[in-house]
């Protein structure tokens, strides 16, 4: 009876045994599998880098710019620095998180280059292209003052301030109306003019840059590659400004060429705006104006139909105010910082015409919550503008349009076999957004 007790004892001692044994090695094997599968985790695991993709841009150019923001009460390259995204084009990118509404980069309004009188509310882009030559590259002002002994100090004050220089004291009036008007020798004094802001003019991409930093705006087209854009509007708006920068050119007495260049940095670069200002001969106590300006720095952010960060204008009514970009959302290092140009406004023919492409989005306006408010809201709808929605309107309503030549068919199969942003290509693909928005086929 002993014996068969020990017997049965040492059976299930076995069985257990190589139960276990199987539960082991089945764990082991399951936990070798799960183990060679599962990304690392935990305490002292390496995380991936989120700015492997992009590259920095540590250019002395861009370099410079940077100390030249910092040096004078500006905020860069804390959280977001310049690089090329993906490596492709350049751009903003963070490299820490940022939360919804905190400031990412800001530059006091002392550096931003003014390229218009507020005043004069006739000015186009290829007048602020002169201004640019004129005031900046130049340094020789086209209105000289004459006798400045005449002029008020909102007269004088307004003067220098379109020069981009601080009016401070009134016991300072000739020095600084000798300051606007430049030397005898044409140059600027030393802290004004293109002495002051080389840093920010030697920055900016040319013609010569490759395709990461300068896109060519419709102007640098050839005359029969203007036409073959086909909507009358480009067509006629594009001619219209290359004929403007050509009569400019002759009264500045520079090459055509460089004077098309200066209207493209003002065209792809600067930033209209609004202001409100007292106006006796308003019926009320304030008027809108706009000015258009240059932000060092700032204008090297690329443009998003969902953007996530915009330009706002802090304390916009004294002289110290200053210019910042604001999260519109939290932003993860290793993404790219957008703003929507045109404050979310702009049409096909504005992007095209002003930053030489068009948006992927049907039209930027569609979408209110990326429309700008604040000092950067768009402005009521202009006639040029309510013409551009007619003829976008005819398109959308007729779904015909006398211009085309081609079907979208046809412009899809060429623009497939051309190299990307070649000329053709775009302009290829401006029709292909026109005729997308009108129903043509």
């Amino acid at each position: 009876m002993n014996a068969l007790i020990v017997l049965l004892l040492l059976l299930t001692s076995l069985t257990a045994i190589q139960c276990f044994s199987g539960i082991t090695k089945g764990f082991a094997k399951g936990f070798a599998k799960g183990f060679s599968k599962s990304k690392p985790s935990g305490f002292g695991t390496p995380k991936s880098d989120p700015m492997s993709p992009h590259t920095l841009d540590t250019s002395p150019q861009t370099t410079n710019l940077v100390n030249f923001i910092n040096k004078n009460d500006g905020m860069c390259e804390k959280k977001a620095k310049i690089g090329y995204v993906k490596n492709a084009m350049r751009g903003l990118i963070c490299t820490s998180d940022i939360k919804k509404g905190e400031t990412i980069c800001s530059i006091p309004s002392s550096i931003a280059l003014a390229l218009s009188d507020p005043s004069d509310s006739s000015s186009s882009v290829v007048d602020g292209a002169s201004n640019y030559y004129s005031w900046y590259v130049n340094g020789n002002p086209s209105q000289p003052v004459e006798d400045y002994n005449k002029l008020t100090i909102p007269k004088l004050k307004s003067l220098l301030d379109v020069r981009g220089v601080k009016y401070r004291s009134k016991s300072k009036k000739a020095e600084l109306v000798e300051m606007a008007q430049g030397s005898e020798g044409g140059e600027m004094e030393d802290g004004a003019g293109n002495s002051m802001f080389s840093p920010y003019l030697n920055s900016l991409p040319t013609p010569d840059s490759d395709s990461k930093m300068f896109t060519p705006t419709p102007d640098f087209f050839t005359t029969d590659e203007i036409r073959s854009l086909e909507f009358p509007k480009m067509v006629e708006m594009t001619l219209s400004r290359v004929e403007s920068v050509r009569d400019v050119a002759v009264q500045k007495g520079i090459a055509e060429d460089v004077m098309r260049y200066y209207t493209w940095i003002v065209s792809s670069r600067s930033f209209n705006i609004r202001l409100s200002v007292s106006s006796p001969s308003s019926s009320s106590s304030e008027s809108a104006k706009s000015v258009r300006v240059l932000l060092p720095y700032l204008d090297m952010i690329n443009h998003s139909p969902s953007s996530n960060a915009e330009l706002d204008i802090l304390d916009p009514e004294i002289d110290d105010s200053t210019f910042v970009i604001k999260a519109k959302r939290n932003i993860r290092a290793g993404q790219e910082v957008t703003i929507a140009y045109g404050s979310g406004g702009f049409s096909s023919l504005d992007m095209f015409g002003d930053y030489g492409f068009v948006d992927s989005m049907e039209t930027m306006s569609s979408d209110p919550k990326n429309v700008q408010k604040g000092p950067l809201a768009r402005k009521a709808v202009t006639p040029d503008e309510r013409m551009m929605d007619k003829e976008e309107k005819l398109i959308k309503e007729e779904g015909v349009w006398g211009g085309w030549t081609t079907t979208i068919e046809e412009d899809i199969r060429e623009f497939e076999d051309l190299e990307p942003g070649c000329t053709r290509a775009r302009v290829l693909q401006f029709r292909i957004k026109l005729k997308r928005a009108g129903g043509w086929h």
